[in-house]
């Protein structure tokens, strides 16, 4: 069931599991976390490598931020909901949902 799951605390849910997990495939493209699903000793090393880098902490800082202010903020959500609605409103042609 975890591999459906969406983490409502990306903090608590450490961006490593099967490449088709539902956390993986949101953060992946936004470049937000560091992702293993390898999980050998080569890549392991490689991303903990990455992580000790100061540059590299500050770049996926900087992404992540992005990540909750375009995507996850109370206004991006607010938009997304008044999009939905007024979906809902053109389909029924008549300004009143159904």
């Amino acid at each position: 069931m975890s591999e459906f799951n969406i983490a409502t605390k990306m903090s608590e849910c450490p961006a490593s599991g099967p490449k088709h997990a539902a956390m993986i495939r949101f953060i992946g493209p936004y470049k937000a976390a560091w992702i293993e699903s390898a999980l050998t000793i080569d890549s392991l090393a490689a991303n903990i490598s990455s992580r000790l880098s100061f540059e590299n902490r500050k770049e996926r800082l900087t992404y992540a931020r992005d990540l909750v202010q375009r995507v996850l903020s109370t206004t991006a959500m607010r938009q997304r909901w008044l999009s939905v609605l007024s979906s809902m409103t053109l389909a029924d042609g008549n300004g009143r949902r159904e």
